[in-house]
């Protein structure tokens, strides 16, 4: 995984499709609690995608930030209305859905194991000038906070 993420950073844009595919995939394969000893990688290859991809080619920005949407996923959870039988009123189209990205069994993602450095990492790019990086880092605060059901930011 190490190496699939260091790949995203010497890549084209057009040539990391299937490392955001793969990295997910295995993400998925492994499981949370393998998953979490490379979280900070996958988060900053994820960021360093959102940066990095043209804002000219749709598809590419499409494509990471679905890639980010999915990591962030399977790190802090879905949100809190798509959860047990409630179905949401008002879907967002670039996330993914619970059948594509189930957690593994036994395994629950709670906020209060929410890694600091990932935390920090992603709050660093609030300010990004690039509006597709600030609504990333916006989604991604939402799920850590739980849609405001979780802990304040200020308590992680």
């Amino acid at each position: 995984l190490s190496q699939l993420c260091r790949s995203c950073f010497g890549k084209a844009w057009n040539e990391r499709s299937g490392l955001m595919s793969g990295t997910v995939d295995l993400l998925n394969r492994m499981g949370l609690s393998w998953s979490k000893q490379f979280e900070v990688e996958v988060f900053h290859a994820a960021i360093f995608l959102l940066k990095d991809s043209p804002d000219e080619i749709a598809r590419a920005n499409e494509e990471t930030m679905k890639f980010f949407l999915q990591v962030s996923w399977m790190f802090f959870g879905g949100p809190t209305a798509w959860k047990g039988d409630m179905k949401p009123l008002i879907r967002d189209v670039l996330s993914p859905s619970l059948r594509e990205h189930p957690t593994p069994p036994n395994e629950t993602k709670d906020a209060s194991a929410v890694n600091l450095s990932s935390l920090t990492l992603i709050v660093s790019e609030v300010a990004s000038t690039k509006p597709l990086v600030r609504f990333a880092v916006r989604h991604a605060l939402r799920l850590v906070s739980r849609d405001g059901e979780g802990p304040a930011i200020e308590d992680l």
